[in-house]
């Protein structure tokens, strides 16, 4: 899923009891490295029809990988860059058809305060490719994309159990046939036992009209659920599985990922 699959996860926090937790709002200390390479296996078994209901049949595969590389340029300024690798494979009456996309998302993230939590605004650049999920034109490659969102994140306790919330917003502007995107992301990581943190994520893109040559109108949610365990301080490993619960002129799309957490 791109959604910013890679691009939107939760930063691992590396000990518990952490002096921090860290969300897609936190920026890194200066000088300071964090390396995310996830991979994205899925299926489409049927597509969302106009009004939201599973109806039409659909056969497709999906592999994503991205490595979500950032890097605290200064205390408060985070640059991020992320090359990403798509692949689909769909079977139908013409037979298989295969497409495989390469983009690179780059951009950086400020922090504008860290009383009573944190928030930060984001601006990305993607370069043209990566095609689109929606059900009406599948391999429609996207263009590329200016991505300019609000980020806010606070920390809680659960039964003395350590964890975060964070909360996404903004506009994505789109050079291609699909028309421009209000993307809507929320995470809530929550330490279940020491090294171990599950996170719940959920990731919606609304379009904001038709886009050019008939590109109707969509919307796509997914949801994810994975844990994350410390394999060294430096190192983490995470598990999870996504669905689309919800969407209109999208595929249902349902998925295993994984993925490998660096920090220096």
């Amino acid at each position: 899923m791109h959604a910013r699959a890679a691009l939107l996860l939760a930063l691992a926090m590396l000990a518990w009891p952490p002096s921090q937790a860290h969300a897609g709002a936190w920026t890194l200390a200066q000088g300071h490295w964090q390396i995310i390479t996830s991979t994205f296996i899925s299926r489409v078994g049927k597509s969302f029809d106009a009004s939201g209901k599973p109806s039409a049949p659909a056969d497709i595969e999906k592999t994503f990988t991205g490595v979500d590389a950032e890097y605290g340029v200064l205390n408060g300024v985070t640059l991020i860059f992320d090359p990403q690798y798509s692949r689909a494979v769909s079977s139908g009456s013409s037979g298989l058809q295969t497409e495989t996309d390469t983009t690179i998302e780059a951009g950086a993230r400020v922090r504008l305060f860290d009383r009573l939590g944190v928030m930060a605004v984001q601006a990305t650049y993607e370069t043209a490719g990566g095609f689109g999920d929606t059900a009406s034109d599948p391999f429609s490659r996207s263009g590329a994309r200016t991505d300019v969102r609000l980020l806010y994140g606070w920390d809680y306790r659960l039964f003395g159990h350590p964890g975060f919330m964070e909360v996404e917003g903004g506009y994505r502007l789109n050079a291609g046939r699909r028309p421009n995107e209000v993307p809507f992301d929320a995470t809530v990581g929550f330490w279940v036992i020491r090294g171990v943190e599950a996170f719940v994520q959920s990731y919606t893109i609304v379009s904001t009209g038709t886009g050019r040559k008939d590109y109707g109108r969509y919307m796509n949610h997914k949801v994810e659920f994975s844990l994350v365990g410390n394999l060294t301080r430096k190192t983490s490993l995470q598990l999870g599985a996504f669905v689309s619960p919800d969407g209109r002129n999208t595929w249902k799309e349902q998925g295993l990922m994984i993925g490998l957490w660096y920090r220096f």
